[in-house]
């Protein structure tokens, strides 16, 4: 079975990569040993393209496999997402095993040298790209992700563990996590496969439980829908779901991070926090299956227009711990686009990812010594206004939130 799923990835690299992919470095003579090295940078090309949801050239021009890579196989700073992806790949022909303990080794080490911003030992491959890299590493927002790319079993040995869990203690220390790592592996790669079909709709079946159903003027259910069934989505199909998203997932942002530590502090509560996904698609049959205050239905075309942002981190979430996301229970709409006029699935997709935006000063509405402070200067004939409007009127007896902080000097003067 192993050796099956390595051809079936083989050809598809091959497929893929073949135009893209230099091995004129390749020290033998021997076609296979040619050929491995082209899998071994194709597969390491194909990782970038179904974890970091990046283009078949963008992944190809990341490759910095050869002498003196110091373990870093690919490299690719992501300016929209804010994430850096330092990528080794092995390929396994047999579709077992793991990476000797010694390469991952060496992985670590050069991770370590990017980090001291030590370019010497490096190949020009990798050199070509420090200004990326130092772009990345100076920007305190920035996130490193690393890959471990390889054509093996799911589980790595005591040494291979060990290795990569003291380089990511060591450079996150008691912060943030700044870097942090996941396994690309034949069975991984394999249901890729069909994520990346180009053409290819995604037609898929979701249980939504608690449904209810609208038949006018559109066809629409909505219900929950367990956490694990979109982990298993974004495991399959990536960044595909939200081909028509108006952005992609954006990895390890605030909100996400947010997300992240309610999903695995206290997961009961996900539903009541998340604003919910909704889903387009060409058409939905209800299977006809007995299921109390639940719906299984087979989906034609299914796409995520607004939600990227709580899938992708679903999936994320699920590699490191399936049992929190089993938890979680998430609102949605599966809305049909087949009795609907031209142009709705667009408004759909418009309409609800530009509501107004809720900024961090909103917040302070729900900090009860705003309420204090309001009673206060009621008292002294000033009219307090805590919340955005657009019917404030501004006098000489009233101040705002940004006046206050302008008066205790925490914020410049606002212009009005």
């Amino acid at each position: 079975m192993n050796d099956l799923q390595v051809r079936h990835i083989a050809s598809m690299l091959k497929r893929t990569f073949s135009d893209k992919i230099d091995t004129s470095d390749c020290l033998t003579t021997k076609k296979e040993d040619e050929e491995s090295l082209f899998l071994t940078r194709a597969y390491a090309a194909y990782s970038l393209q179904v974890i970091a949801g990046v283009s078949e050239d963008i992944a190809a021009n990341s490759i910095t496999d050869g002498a003196n890579d110091n373990g870093i196989d690919a490299v690719l700073f992501d300016r929209t997402t804010k994430i850096l992806w330092l990528v080794q790949s092995k390929w396994k022909k047999k579709g077992t095993g793991e990476p000797e303990s010694g390469d991952t080794f060496k992985f670590c080490d050069g991770i370590r040298k990017i980090i001291e911003n030590d370019f010497d030992s490096f190949n020009s491959k990798i050199k070509k790209k420090q200004d990326d890299i130092e772009d990345a590493l100076n920007d305190y927002t920035v996130k490193i992700h690393l890959i471990l790319a390889y054509t093996g079993g799911d589980t790595l040995s005591t040494h291979n563990s060990d290795a990569i869990n003291r380089l990511l203690k060591d450079i996150n220390e008691d912060s943030e996590e700044l870097i942090s790592f996941e396994t690309f592996t034949l069975s991984k790669a394999h249901k890729a496969l069909a994520g990346l079909s180009e053409g290819r709709p995604i037609n898929s079946e979701i249980t939504i439980e608690h449904v209810e159903k609208i038949d006018t003027p559109y066809k629409m259910v909505y219900g929950i829908v367990n956490g694990s069934v979109f982990a298993h989505l974004w495991d399959k199909y990536r960044n595909k779901l939200f081909s028509e998203n108006i952005r992609g997932f954006l990895g390890d942002s605030v909100v996400n991070e947010d997300m992240q530590d309610t999903i695995l502090r206290c997961p009961e509560n996900f539903l009541y926090y998340n604003n919910g996904i909704t889903l387009l698609c060409d058409s939905f049959i209800k299977k006809p299956l007995v299921q109390k205050n639940a719906g299984t239905f087979n989906i034609t075309n299914l796409k995520v227009v607004n939600g990227a942002q709580t899938v992708g981190t679903i999936g994320k979430v699920y590699g490191q711990n399936p049992k929190s996301i089993e938890k979680i229970w998430t609102s949605v709409k599966l809305i049909s686009l087949e009795d609907c006029p031209q142009g709705f699935g667009e408004n759909v997709t418009k309409k609800t990812n530009t509501q107004n935006r809720i900024e961090k000063r909103d917040f302070v509405s729900l900090d009860p010594l705003q309420d204090k402070l309001k009673i206060e200067l009621a008292i002294l004939g000033v009219d307090y206004h805590i919340k955005r409007s657009a019917e404030i009127n501004i006098t000489k007896t009233s101040c705002t939130v940004e006046d206050a902080m302008v008066a205790v000097g925490k914020l410049p003067k606002l212009a009005y």
